[in-house]
């Protein structure tokens, strides 16, 4: 509801009120009526605003703006480009109150509403509060609605003129206040109050609608819960992928030490493995296992041998054998050790065996069995 109201005069002096139950305290400044003067109502010259009722075709509100200065050009003394119109609503046969007024007396009020600190309350037309036949004559001179069509007097207007105006209607509610502006104030607060009016702050001088926060601070715990759980997926995404990539750089690392160790003159390079393996595939005969499986069981023999050990390590692409120099205990593992391939499809050679301080050195063969 507004809480200050103000009048402003046809030079564009504005004066504010603050109403105090009955009476009306005059103001210097907005204070109280919310911001930048948002809940406060400005009641302008009636006689700077020209009223027309005429049938609007249009699509949308937006269009109707549009059209509007053109659908009442003929009554207006300057260009439509150079008028600011503000719209009623549509009435049962679809026309709508026109209430225009120069672009420039605009402006003005809306720099003398800057400067009380009302930047934006509310432009209020006060012949639109009327109903019909209803005279009003005030200290912003003398307006009315005779049989639906509106017409404002200003105080230095003759007075011949508003007795003509008036004879053409047989009954009319008169209202005049002479120059008292308390009353005068006072009729058409309540007139506003009634619900009626035209504002016209509409189109390029409409009032932004403020962000309301009051319903985003119920939400702030949802909010705030949302915003940890976006923030602990984001995190949960982040550590898969460093975890993926982790173990892709584990699984590249160990493919080239398995390469290394079974294909030596390849570098490390996995892909010319595989490709041996596909080629060695293909080949007739009975092909020898893999570098991974053979060097598997020469470790699970080792392991069956008290005391042995795995010096060194080598694979023979072109012969297809894992060549493996051993350390054990006693000459007598050398048997048992070629002896441990038995039924594994491979065949061990010993060879070259030397007694090398308290333990036997000897080169070891793995080929396929006969």
């Amino acid at each position: 509801m507004a809480t200050l109201f103000g009048l402003m005069d046809p030079s564009g002096q504005l004066s504010l009120y603050k109403r105090d139950r009955s009476e009306f305290v005059a103001v210097e400044q907005v204070s109280g009526s919310g911001p930048r003067g948002r809940d406060a109502v400005i009641f302008v010259p009636p006689s700077d605003v020209n009223l027309q009722r005429v049938p609007l075709n249009a699509r949308n509100e937006r269009d109707a703006r549009r059209a509007a200065p053109f659908a009442v050009e003929d009554d207006l003394a300057q260009s439509p480009e150079d008028v600011h119109v503000a719209l009623g609503s549509e009435d049962g046969e679809g026309g709508r109150l026109i209430c225009s007024v120069r672009q420039d007396v605009m402006d003005s009020w809306i720099l003398a509403l800057r400067e009380k600190g009302a930047a934006d309350a509310s432009l209020c037309v006060p012949q639109t509060l009327l109903a019909d036949n209803q005279y009003v004559q005030g200290s912003q001179g003398a307006f009315g609605r005779l049989e639906d069509r509106y017409f404002a007097i200003d105080s230095n207007a003759p007075g011949e003129w508003l007795a003509g105006l008036l004879q053409t209607s047989d009954s009319v509610a008169r209202f005049e206040f002479g120059d008292d502006a308390d009353a005068y104030l006072g009729h058409v607060v309540d007139l506003y109050q009634s619900g009626a009016g035209i504002d016209l702050r509409q189109g390029s001088h409409a009032v932004r609608t403020p962000l309301d926060l009051s319903r985003v601070k119920r939400w702030r715990l949802a909010g705030a819960l949302a915003a940890v759980l976006g923030i602990m997926w984001i995190g949960i995404q982040i550590w898969s992928v460093q975890n993926l990539n982790a173990l892709s750089a584990d699984l590249e690392r160990r493919s080239v030490d398995v390469v290394q160790a079974g294909w030596p003159d390849l570098n490390g390079n996995v892909d010319l493995a595989l490709q041996d393996i596909r080629v060695s595939g293909n080949r007739g005969g009975a092909p020898f296992p893999s570098a991974v499986i053979a060097t598997a069981a020469l470790y699970d023999a080792i392991g069956q041998i008290e005391a042995s050990e795995l010096r060194n390590l080598r694979y023979d692409r072109e012969r297809g054998q894992v060549l493996a120099i051993v350390a054990y205990s006693d000459f007598a593992d050398s048997n048992r050790l070629a002896g441990l391939f038995e039924g594994t499809g491979l065949r061990a050679r010993v060879g070259d065996a030397r007694q090398s301080g308290r333990q036997v050195v000897a080169e070891l063969v793995l080929e396929v069995g006969s």
